[in-house]
C-alpha cells in the first residue's frame, strides 16, 4: 500500500509536505532504533519473547511506527490534484488500525504490564488518539 501510495503521489515539495516527509522518517528512523530490529515484526501477534518498549517515542506512543508510516505516506498525497491517492492513504489506515486493533488485544497476554503501560500513552497521535 505504501509503495503504490508513493507511485501514485507526488513527491513532498512543498513545506507542508516536506515536514510531513522528514517526521514520518525520523520517527520511523527512531521507533526502529529504540524497538531494536530483534523486537520487531510486521505481523500483529507477538513474538514469544517479546519485550515492552517504554523508552524514546514509545514514552509517549504506543505504535509510533504505525505514525511514521501514515505521516510519510501523507506527505505524498497531500498536494495531489487525485483523490485516488487519498482512498489508498485510508485504507493503509484502515489496515493499520486493524493491526492495532489485534496487537492491543493481544499483548496483555504476553505482557502483563501492558495493561498501565496503555493508560499513561496515546495510540497514534498525542492528546488527540
Amino acid at each position: 500500500m505504501i509503495a503504490m501510495i508513493v507511485a501514485v503521489g507526488k513527491f513532498p515539495d512543498t513545506i507542508v509536505t516536506m515536514v510531513l516527509f522528514t517526521a514520518g522518517i525520523i520517527l520511523g528512523i527512531t521507533s526502529i532504533l529504540f524497538m531494536r530490529l530483534d523486537n520487531l515484526r510486521i505481523f500483529p501477534e507477538p513474538k514469544k519473547d517479546i519485550r515492552l518498549v517504554t523508552t524514546g517515542p514509545y514514552r509517549i506512543l504506543r505504535h509510533p511506527m504505525y505514525t511514521s508510516v501514515l505521516l510519510f505516506a501523507a506527505s505524498f498525497i497531500a498536494d495531489s490534484p487525485s483523490y485516488f491517492p487519498y482512498i489508498l492513504w485510508f485504507i493503509l489506515l484502515c489496515v493499520l488500525m486493524g493491526k492495532i486493533y489485534i496487537e492491543e488485544r493481544l499483548l496483555p497476554q504476553h505482557l502483563p504490564e501492558y495493561a498501565d503501560y496503555k493508560k499513561r500513552t496515546w495510540r497514534l497521535i498525542p492528546f488527540i488518539y
